[in-house]
């Protein structure tokens, strides 16, 4: 987790947490190696980094570097190479919209 996301870990229901160093490193490896060149977040892969986790299921919260408002929720599929079009689900989401989400909908 970088400095600039430590306050989207207050925004996070249950069953969701934060996550950092090598759990958000395996998580972010897997979401690239997901992401084929169809997929709209493909062009952005190398700045995306997971920095939380549901616990219930395999959505993870991904933060885009390049832009501190930009986040995406994406369910893994832990398939370890690209996926089909449409694969793995995901939805853009700005930093606006966080709060809201978690408290709707929490899931893709």
């Amino acid at each position: 987790m970088t400095e600039r996301h430590s306050d989207i870990g207050d925004l996070l229901p249950e069953p969701w947490f934060m996550v950092a160093g090598r759990t958000s490193a395996v998580h972010t490896d897997e979401l690239r190696k997901e992401l084929a060149a169809s997929h709209p977040l493909f062009e952005h892969r190398h700045n995306l980094v997971v920095i939380a986790k549901s616990g219930a299921n395999d959505d993870v919260l991904v933060a885009d570097l390049s832009n501190p408002d930009q986040f995406y929720c994406v369910h893994l599929t832990w398939a370890l190479h690209p996926e089909a079009e449409g694969f793995p689900g995901s939805r853009a989401l700005n930093r606006g919209d966080l709060a809201a989400f978690f408290r709707e909908e929490g899931t893709i």
